[in-house]
């Protein structure tokens, strides 16, 4: 009798055991239950679809012209980068949304050369190919990372409007640019605020015309 006794107090031991490691159900969290149906419903292509002819085209017509920045970078680049840029995160880097109006000085492979008098010894590259970077993401200054579940979600935004940039804006510039063209665009690029440069901005277009 004792032995059954001690038998039965073995088995319900290793069954509560078990089931303390390994339970039948898993009680889940209200948040955490939103966060995954979140992360399920979240489409960064479609978000960069929905903005992508309002939002964006809507900050590129307020856009400053460059020439006013490269203006007041000449006399003070800090302050420049501050009122101009837009930090995000703890970083040194700037990114920034302007428009500019110049003229193709030169078209060497992938990469062409935009120059202007009123840019003094400034010119502006872009390059035909893959796009890296945020500067898109953060210069246009529509997605606040606060808005994220997390910064993957962000990151494939940034991933989705450089993809559209490559896919789109930058195959249909070098089809109508040549040497001496006239050209109006909207673009963003990046400034490192420790060692801050303009002697060659690389400008990413997000909006243009070639006349």
């Amino acid at each position: 009798m004792k032995r059954k006794w001690i038998i039965w107090t073995s088995v319900c031991v290793i069954t509560v055991l078990v089931l303390c490691f390994f339970p039948l159900f898993r009680v889940k969290s209200l948040s955490e239950k939103q966060k995954q149906e979140q992360a399920a419903a979240f489409n960064a292509s479609e978000l960069v679809e929905s903005i992508w002819e309002a939002e964006l085209q809507t900050a590129a017509q307020s856009a400053p012209d460059i020439t006013a920045f490269l203006k007041e970078f000449a006399d003070d680049a800090e302050a420049a980068i501050v009122k101009y840029g837009n930090l995000v995160g703890v970083s040194s880097k700037y990114h920034f949304l302007f428009a500019l109006n110049g003229e193709v000085q030169s078209i060497e492979g992938n990469t062409l050369v935009i120059e202007s008098m009123d840019w003094g010894a400034t010119s502006i590259a872009i390059q035909n190919g893959p796009v890296f970077g945020n500067a898109v993401r953060d210069g246009c200054k529509l997605f606040d990372v606060a808005a994220f579940t997390d910064t993957r979600k962000f990151n494939d935004v940034s991933a989705e409007l450089n993809l559209r940039v490559e896919q789109e804006v930058l195959p249909s510039l070098f089809e109508q640019v040549e040497q001496g063209s006239k050209i109006s665009s909207v673009g963003c690029f990046t400034l490192n605020a420790k060692r801050p440069t303009v002697e060659r901005i690389k400008w990413i277009p997000v909006q243009f015309e070639v006349q």
